[in-house]
């Protein structure tokens, strides 16, 4: 029986699906309560260890999500990312700049 974590090869993020990857990573980042504590929050201080553990366990989990859900080739390239807010800001503003290049006809690699 496949994991409620499961994902279909074109539910990955690859190049050309950004939107839908991000609507659907989203609702399961959401539901799992790591999005509001790991994307939408900041790493908290070394002072309140209770609210550091709790960040620290759900940006693991949000980013080997996250990674879990890339195409193989995405996945080589952030596989050493460290904070799933950085990494997930990093592939808005990449597809972001994508859309405007191409609008602009540019081309991003």
């Amino acid at each position: 029986m496949a994991s409620s974590n499961s994902y279909k090869g074109d539910q990955f993020l690859g190049e050309d699906n950004y939107f839908v990857w991000r609507a659907k990573v989203k609702g399961v980042l959401r539901a799992k309560g790591w999005y509001k504590e790991a994307i939408e929050n900041e790493k908290p201080n070394d002072t309140d260890q209770a609210k550091l553990k709790s960040w620290i366990k759900a940006n693991s989990e949000a980013l080997g999500f996250m990674l879990q859900t890339m195409s193989n080739d995405l996945a080589a390239i952030y596989y050493d990312a460290e904070v799933a807010k950085v990494l997930w800001k990093e592939l808005e503003d990449h597809h972001l700049l994508k859309i405007v290049l191409n609008k602009c006809n540019f081309t991003l690699s």
